[in-house]
């Protein structure tokens, strides 16, 4: 038995460290529920997250008002803006934190390929951008700044606090996201500018639909929800209901009726926007249920909510 006994049970020395995060888990899921001080103050951080979304909301608000001229294409645009301030924040609390602990970097990986797909065609054509009048003047630098925060993420992740980040917990095979996307973009694309800028933002329109799997599949892994990462979530499954309502009023216009595979775009795209809120349903489901509750999202995974 000398010198097996790590493995006497079949447990090597990674698996074993898995074991001890899913026990430390559990550990600060009962001390949650069961030391008022502790859950109180975890819900005092809730309340002042959504304080400063809320902010968020009202700033938009003020966009809508200045800018828009009413058109419904604004959901679209409200959409983009909201996701830029949430990236923005999330990248904010890694950088406070210097940690990026919970943050799935697979998904961040593609994010950054989903805006380097999506940028050029919107920086070279005006096709790409909804009608309201805000898109003229807050889209493109809204989606341009979203990339540089998600290439910031992916720096601070890789780099600047790298031993923070567990890629054991991390496994999700995002290749196939990437292997998907294209080929639906290849297939199932709109006419809207050049055919090289369509295809690439047909194709990453479809990446972004599957983008968040490696987070909810991290969340299952580790057994634990991280407070910014959940409240991301959260405010990125609201703006692809907003999409969703945009893409469902543009689908006739994306499709192309005498071709016999582009004429499926818009109804493609749309079921697209839906595959991807009817996968966060059950982690919408367990953050209301916390909120209902009123229960630290931290806590979503423990039996004991």
């Amino acid at each position: 038995m000398s010198g097996s006994s790590g493995a006497t049970f079949g447990m090597t020395e990674g698996t074993n460290a898995g074991f001890n995060k899913q026990v430390d888990a559990v550990m600060r899921a009962v001390r949650g529920v069961t030391d008022p001080r502790y859950m109180k103050k975890l819900a005092k951080k809730n309340r002042n997250c959504w304080g400063g979304y809320l902010l968020v909301a009202f700033t938009l608000v003020g966009i809508f008002v200045t800018l828009s001229s009413s058109h419904w294409s604004f959901l679209l645009v409200l959409s983009v803006l909201a996701t830029t301030l949430c990236f923005g924040t999330l990248a904010f609390f890694i950088w406070r934190a210097k940690s990026c602990q919970g943050i799935s970097v697979k998904m961040i990986e593609l994010y950054v390929v989903i805006y380097c797909l999506r940028l050029p065609g919107l920086m070279i054509s005006d096709n790409y951008l909804p009608i309201d009048d805000a898109a003229t003047h807050v889209y493109r630098p809204a989606e341009l700044l979203t990339f540089f925060f998600n290439c910031g993420i992916l720096y601070m992740c890789r780099v600047l606090f790298r031993e923070s980040y567990d890629p054991d917990l991390d496994t999700f095979a995002s290749q196939y996201i990437l292997l998907v996307g294209i080929i639906l973009g290849l297939a199932v694309t709109p006419s809207l500018g050049l055919e090289v800028t369509d295809l690439m933002w047909g194709s990453a329109l479809y990446i972004e639909s599957l983008a968040t799997l490696p987070q909810l599949f991290m969340f299952q892994k580790e057994g634990e929800v991280h407070e910014w990462t959940a409240h991301f979530l959260v405010v990125q499954a609201i703006c692809k209901a907003f999409s969703m309502v945009f893409f469902s009023e543009a689908a006739s216009e994306l499709s192309t009726p005498d071709h016999p595979i582009r004429c499926l775009t818009g109804p493609a795209i749309l079921c697209a926007q839906g595959f991807q809120l009817l996968t966060m349903c059950d982690f919408l489901y367990h953050y209301a249920r916390c909120v209902r509750k009123g229960i630290p999202v931290t806590m979503m995974m423990s039996d004991n909510v």
